[in-house]
């Protein structure tokens, strides 16, 4: 289990690092919070993982 959640941190740090010091779309996820497209991906790509 420890194994996967290091895979899934490390998949999605690799996506998070294409997005750093570049544009990508911002979006509104509540009153106060802000979600990214690079949030949307890492999180997808964790999930990918996990679910493996």
């Amino acid at each position: 289990m420890l194994q996967t959640a290091f895979n899934a941190a490390r998949a999605s740090g690799e996506i998070l690092k294409k997005y750093y010091k570049n544009d990508c779309g911002i979006y509104k996820k509540g009153d106060f919070d802000i979600v990214t497209d690079a949030d949307y991906e890492s999180e997808k790509k964790a999930m990918e993982v996990i679910g493996q």
